[in-house]
């Protein structure tokens, strides 16, 4: 099998959404996150979304060419309209902002509103990390877990992710995974390519994939680990706790 780098990978990337409609600058941001999705091994937040991207792009459903309105409303929040494009440009216009009121007031609180899937979270966490600021990420997303015992879909697969960092401009830890047993994105993977996926121990059959995903009213994911991310999965939709180091919360929707 021929190996693919990332340079091409990324200029390809980049080239695709500009066909498709997407202006030179909005399509580097996005490129930019497929290529480092694909470097971390994130097959799902990678290629795999470039397709979708360009269909809604040509279809008129996804922008790709609105400029993101940086709203600095108070000392310690920064919130970006995406005006329903894509988030890792919203991300990127109101980044500065949101570190300089992260240094000035030892914690910020960063919205990202009105966008596109934000794919992954870590994605956006890392770059705090890389900036010497602690980051806790959060978004919500469409119902399609059931709480423990429960038979109806309540609670989005609400990921979460969290980065540290380094002290020389790089990352020490970070982590950042769905708070359901089984992420939406390795289900539709396997969907396509008609492969079953583990959960909790056993496969999950074909029937019960196409149900999760056609089927709102009948099918469900479990939380991660039953009533612990129940609570976790609820709990992103608060605000996080007070804390003495520069915490940066970015939020978008999934």
């Amino acid at each position: 099998m021929a190996a693919v780098t990332l340079d091409l990978l990324e200029s390809t990337t980049h080239a695709a959404l500009v066909r498709h409609g997407c202006r030179d600058d909005i399509a580097a941001d996005v490129a930019r996150a497929v290529r480092v999705a694909e470097h971390n091994g994130n097959r799902i937040c990678g290629l795999y979304y470039v397709e979708s991207y360009c269909r809604q792009l040509e279809s008129g459903r996804l922008p790709g060419d609105v400029d993101p309105v940086v709203h600095h409303d108070r000392p310690g929040s920064v919130r970006v309209d995406a005006r329903f494009g894509f988030a890792q440009t919203a991300f990127r216009v109101g980044f500065g902002t949101a570190v300089d009121a992260a240094r000035a007031n030892g914690v910020v609180g960063y919205a990202i509103q009105h966008s596109h899937t934000c794919t992954s979270l870590g994605y956006f966490t890392e770059q705090f990390a890389q900036a010497g600021l602690i980051a806790l990420g959060v978004t919500n997303a469409t119902p399609r877990v059931a709480a423990p015992g429960g038979s109806a879909r309540v609670l989005g697969t609400n990921p979460i992710a969290f980065a540290v960092p380094d002290g020389h401009g790089g990352v020490a830890f970070q982590w950042d995974f769905s708070t359901s047993a089984v992420a939406l994105g390795k289900i539709t993977m396997a969907q396509a390519a008609g492969e079953s996926i583990p959960e909790a121990g056993r496969s999950m059959p074909t029937a019960t994939r196409q149900l999760i995903l056609m089927l709102p009213s009948r099918a469900r994911l479990s939380p991660l680990a039953a009533t612990r991310d129940t609570g976790s999965a609820c709990s992103l939709r608060c605000s996080p706790p007070r804390s003495p180091a520069p915490i940066v919360r970015s939020m978008s929707r999934r």
